[in-house]
C-alpha cells in the first residue's frame, strides 16, 4: 500500500473548512462548559468532543492518498456526517437546555 501526503490548494482550503467547523463545535463545547458550570445542570459536552475529534480526523485524512480513493472517500463521508450528527444533536440537546428561564 502506497500512502503519499498531498499539500494541493483544494486540499488546504478543504482542511481548513472543516477545521473553521472544529473551531465552531469548540465554541459550543466551551458555552456548554460555561452553562454547566454557571447552573450545576447537565449540559451536551460528549457530543461536541465527538464531534471535534471525528472533524479533525477528516481534515487529516485529506492530505492523504491511500491507494483506494473509493475507500477513503467513503472514509472522509462517514467520518463527517457522523460528525454533523454528533454536533447537530448536541447543539439542539444546548438549545432546549439553554431555553429554560433560570433564576
Amino acid at each position: 500500500m502506497n500512502v503519499t501526503i498531498l499539500l494541493d490548494l483544494d486540499r488546504v482550503l478543504l482542511a481548513g473548512y472543516i477545521l473553521a467547523v472544529v473551531c465552531l463545535n469548540v465554541t459550543m463545547y466551551l458555552i456548554s462548559a460555561f452553562y454547566h458550570k454557571k447552573f450545576g445542570e447537565s449540559t451536551p459536552k460528549a457530543g461536541f468532543a465527538v464531534a471535534i475529534i471525528l472533524s479533525v480526523l477528516c481534515a487529516a485524512s485529506v492530505f492523504v492518498n491511500a491507494g483506494s480513493g473509493r475507500t477513503l472517500g467513503i472514509t472522509q463521508s462517514s467520518l463527517l456526517i457522523l460528525s454533523a450528527g454528533a454536533s447537530a444533536s448536541s447543539a439542539i440537546n444546548l438549545y432546549f437546555k439553554m431555553r429554560k428561564p433560570r433564576k
